[in-house]
């Protein structure tokens, strides 16, 4: 699924500016659902197996969000950005896809598809990838939360989960609401001084 920068750089190539706002939206639209979709636990079953061998994988290369090598220094600094002072440390490294959305999964049957982006990644990256594009969808996220519980409340979870709010936060992808509420309840299990300035909705955090 191309990236918003892709989109813009075909768009360049091919003299169809006019287009990069109407394209840009339908990718997000599939990439962040407003309603849930009905998926059986089997799939749900399927997509915690694959995600645990995909973990224990060996990769030759790092992996890439939105075409940019994932490493240590950008997750810190696109936190630090929208957050501010949060421990961002990356302690558990493995194999991920590093482009988990639902515009990239097959319903019924689970398939993965896009793999361009495939490497070694923060381990919880995935999950929280997936986490974040059902935000919009209270009942999704919390589905996705409660099946990856154990990866996604490890320390290295949090922090993959603050790295995919910042980049919400900062395209409004999804509501200033969504975006507050899962920070309240990440910041109870980050060692961070959460800057609430910073962060849209911020009034919200804690209530």
């Amino acid at each position: 699924m191309p990236s918003a920068q892709d989109i813009r750089a075909w768009c360049r190539v091919c003299k169809a500016d006019e287009q990069v706002a109407d394209l840009v939206a339908t990718v997000r639209a599939r990439r962040h659902p407003a309603v849930a979709p009905e998926l059986p636990d089997s799939w749900w079953q399927a997509m915690v197996r694959s995600l645990d061998a995909l973990v224990v994988s060996r990769p030759t290369r790092v992996a890439t969000v939105d075409s940019t090598p994932i490493t240590q220094e950008r997750i810190s600094a696109a936190v630090f950005g929208v957050f501010g002072d949060v421990d961002t440390e990356v302690v558990v490294w493995g194999g991920v896809h590093a482009d988990l959305n639902w515009a990239n999964v097959t319903a019924p049957e689970l398939s993965i598809l896009d793999w361009e982006d495939y490497g070694r990644g923060p381990v919880g990256l995935d999950h929280a990838s997936l986490w974040s594009a059902s935000l919009a969808v209270a009942s999704l996220s919390a589905r996705v939360e409660a099946e990856f519980a154990d990866i996604l409340s490890t320390p290295t979870g949090r922090v993959c989960r603050l790295f995919y709010l910042a980049s919400c936060c900062r395209s409004l992808l999804i509501t200033p609401e969504r975006c507050a509420r899962p920070l309240k309840s990440l910041r109870r299990g980050c060692s961070a001084r959460l800057g609430n300035a910073s962060v849209p909705g911020a009034d919200l955090v804690d209530r």
